[in-house]
């Protein structure tokens, strides 16, 4: 009969250094460190047009309820992620990055908007301006055509019509008014 091995002195069995379970969670790890990049994107992506939004007290008010929704999103998202939900926390963080892009989206609209009502102003006073002008000038030709006829009967009717450039006569004053 041979005598048990000693306490410390166990047979080298052969165990291989990367067992299926490191080598399963290795790959688990890089999988999570993947889309953790991506969900990082996602979160500051929207923490960034957040940010942006919040800079200014107008686009604020403009952007008040995506931006609401984007913030609610990325709390729900917090949540999902401390209840190791890391799928529907990655998707809440993209859900809040759309609604905060939506909300950088309402702001552009509503500044294109508002240059868009400033051109339409301006044409509207250039249109105005022009049809004084073209008024103006109906007029003045109206004149000089009234007053080639009232020439042209005055010569008919045999009134002297002094030359150009000469100066006018002096027309008398009236009785009583003062020179």
């Amino acid at each position: 009969m041979t005598s048990p091995p000693a306490r410390g002195l166990v047979p080298h069995v052969f165990r291989p250094r990367f067992s299926f379970l490191r080598i399963l969670c290795v790959f688990a790890g890089a999988s999570a460190l993947a889309g953790a990049a991506n969900v990082t994107a996602d979160r500051a992506a929207a923490d960034a047009a957040i940010a942006a939004i919040q800079a200014d007290e107008a686009q604020r008010r403009i952007a008040q309820d995506p931006l609401s929704r984007a913030q609610r999103a990325l709390q729900r998202a917090d949540g999902a992620r401390g209840s190791a939900d890391h799928e529907h926390g990655a998707l809440l963080e993209a859900l809040a990055r759309e609604w905060a892009e939506s909300g950088v989206d309402l702001v552009r609209t509503a500044r294109a908007e508002a240059e868009a009502n400033e051109q339409h102003r301006r044409a509207s006073e250039a249109e105005s301006k022009a049809r004084r002008a073209r008024t103006l000038i109906e007029e003045t030709v109206a004149r000089r055509t009234r007053a080639a006829e009232a020439l042209k009967a005055m010569e008919s009717a045999g009134v002297p019509v002094p030359p150009k450039g000469a100066p006018k006569p002096k027309v008398p004053s009236a009785p009583g008014s003062k020179p």
